[in-house]
């Protein structure tokens, strides 16, 4: 008997991405962020509970449909115009495509840890998500972009990967000298990696926890410095917040590993930083940064 993700999630795809790719009275409703997000919350309901060979053949044809623009099974109707022109990785595409993110973001967040994403390089896929992540502020992408990277790094199980991502994060974003300084959109995106860091932290085996331990601690200390820091102060305490708060995708309910006790590890290594971060500061105007925290 067909179940839901071969049935209803072919229908809701079919439905919001046609007006996104053949623009009519309708797009300007369907392709709405409200809309978009609606349905991204059902196809993710749908597919974290799908088992390992149904999410498979599902990721199969999702990542057919986003990224490599062959037709897909998950399209009922005009499969071949949109399997041409739906391009919502592209960095110039249209808002109504771009929205569109938050769909793929939520159905890769519903991945079992035992689901392999079908691309034959997820570090690059994760680095191109990352540097579209940080090209704007006003992209409508880019939360969707964060939060997908978070949730795919969080269940890869090989360590290597994660490291691999991590000092590209912090070379190429970070303190390479670009045309024009992205560190600001960085943070962010730091922010989100620390984050899934600290929820794998505990229980792993313990050569890769000492070497995410590191990668986890390496970037804290960089946030840590920066609350000191006049022009990125505040944007590194609104980081530390990010770090600790709940997210609707980066959860159990996704299957993401979140180990017991990472908040408290987390708190009983920044907290005293931060204070000693604040006693030492001179002028209350960076002081203030680290109450924000």
């Amino acid at each position: 008997m067909p179940s839901c993700i071969d049935t209803l999630i072919p229908t809701l795809l079919t439905k919001i991405i046609t007006p996104a790719v053949i623009p009519g009275p309708k797009t300007k409703i369907l392709c709405s962020r409200e809309i978009v997000h609606v349905v991204a919350l059902i196809i993710n309901a749908i597919v974290r509970e799908a088992d390992v060979q149904k999410q498979s053949l599902f990721y199969t044809e999702l990542f057919k449909l986003f990224l490599s623009g062959e037709p897909s099974s998950l399209i009922t109707s005009n499969r071949d115009v949109i399997s041409q022109n739906f391009r919502p990785l592209d960095p110039e595409a249209e808002v109504p495509q771009a929205e569109m993110m938050q769909i793929f973001a939520s159905a890769v967040a519903a991945a079992r840890k035992e689901s392999a994403l079908p691309v034959p390089d997820i570090n690059h896929l994760l680095l191109q998500a990352a540097e579209l992540s940080i090209k704007s502020r006003d992209d409508p992408r880019r939360q969707s972009l964060l939060k997908m990277i978070a949730c795919v790094l969080n269940k890869e199980s090989n360590d290597a990967n994660v490291s691999l991502f991590v000092d590209s994060v912090l070379h190429d974003i970070w303190t390479s000298k670009p045309d024009y300084d992205r560190r600001k959109e960085a943070l962010e995106l730091i922010s989100w990696v620390i984050a899934l860091i600290f929820a794998k932290l505990m229980q792993i085996a313990k050569a890769l926890v000492l070497r995410t331990h590191a990668k986890g601690y390496q970037l804290l200390q960089l946030l840590i410095e920066l609350l000191q820091d006049e022009k990125w102060g505040i944007d590194a305490a609104k980081a530390f917040q990010t770090i600790s708060s709940e997210d609707d995708l980066l959860n159990k309910l996704n299957h993401a590993v979140i180990r017991l006790l990472h908040k408290q590890r987390f708190f009983m290594f920044v907290f005293p930083k931060i204070v000693d971060t604040a006693n030492s500061l001179p002028d209350d105007s960076r002081k203030s940064n680290c109450c924000v925290c």
